[in-house]
């Protein structure tokens, strides 16, 4: 993949198991990107400190450890040829994470997902994937090291303004949105390519108020059905004009389904047993730059695999860096 040319990557945890950076190496290596290797290290809180006078000592040493950790770790990439630097950030974890990807202008953060409890993504993972203004790449334990073998895109392509007035659409698409779908099959793609992985492009439909319709007798019911069927229609020639744009290949295959995208995505992803979603994680209405939307929020609560998550052009991130 091309777009990649800066990746941060997060080391957590034991230095001596971190697969992640044979993931990190092999796209650096494919795209000629920098690495940088980061460790965070959080504040006590204000009740350890009362009862830890030497807190800020103790954090001096978890710091410096840490970079004796990275050094190390960033000394055989170096060797592969790969240009590494490495850094111990303090503060809380996402929130540093989001200013360091601003300060080093990253196009790529990679790291581990944090499990919490009976959830697949803790809540670094789902603020990163609120705020993080780049792509952002949550790696399961399983799917680090191994490359993929089902990956899914998911893509809601919407009808060009003159068929949305049609349909009788109120809020017409943002021209970004059409970019972001893009962008996702852009990647996609380009992975399945490169890993030899299987490409699922997953479309969920519906026709806007059909259940309210069809509940109301007084409707002509050929004129329902008649809308129902152009719903449909306008679903599929916008997916059609998003695959144009990229060939086809012998390992790609176009789910077209009507029915809840959350729902939909979810499914897909047990019966096809995904590796690795790549999917928008941004509202398209609502406010601006706050909000994972509601389909994404849902689908990364009930899928137990690998996140590929896309910002639109554009895309702000709510976290502001540090001054200098």
């Amino acid at each position: 993949m091309q777009r990649f040319r800066s990746l941060l990557v997060l080391i957590d945890g034991d230095p001596s198991r971190q697969p992640v950076l044979t993931r990190a190496a092999r796209i650096a290596k494919q795209n000629g990107a920098a690495v940088r290797l980061v460790s965070v290290v959080e504040d006590f809180p204000w009740y350890a400190r009362l009862v830890l006078p030497n807190a800020e000592e103790l954090q001096s040493v978890l710091v410096q450890q840490k970079s004796e950790a990275l050094a190390g770790l960033a000394a055989p990439l170096r060797n592969q040829g790969l240009e590494v630097t490495t850094g111990v950030l303090r503060g809380r974890r996402y929130l540093e994470l989001v200013r360091e990807v601003l300060k080093g202008k990253h196009d790529l953060l990679m790291k581990e997902t944090e499990p919490n409890q009976d959830v697949s993504f803790g809540s670094t993972d789902m603020n990163l994937l609120r705020c993080c203004p780049c792509p952002l790449w949550l790696f399961k334990p399983q799917h680090v090291d191994q490359p993929f073998a089902r990956i899914l895109a998911a893509v809601d392509p919407a009808p060009p303004p003159d068929d949305a007035i049609q349909l009788h659409i109120k809020a017409e698409p943002a021209p970004r949105d059409g970019a972001l779908d893009a962008k996702i099959l852009e990647i996609a793609d380009s992975l399945a390519r490169r890993e030899g992985a299987e490409l699922h492009v997953v479309h969920a439909w519906s026709a806007i108020g059909e259940r309210l319709v069809r509940g109301d007798l007084t409707l002509d019911q050929e004129q329902i059905e008649r809308y129902v069927d152009d719903s449909r229609h306008e679903a599929q020639t916008a997916l059609n004009r998003l695959l144009e744009k990229f060939p086809d290949h012998a390992g790609r295959t176009v789910h077209f389904l009507k029915g809840d995208p959350a729902d939909v995505i979810a499914d897909q992803t047990a019966t096809l047993r995904i590796d690795l979603i790549v999917m928008g994680t941004v509202a398209r209405t609502g406010i601006p730059s706050l909000v994972i939307g509601n389909t994404a929020e849902t689908v990364l609560q009930r899928v137990d695999c690998s996140v590929l998550a896309i910002k639109p052009d554009g895309f702000v991130s709510p976290v502001q860096p540090l001054e200098p």
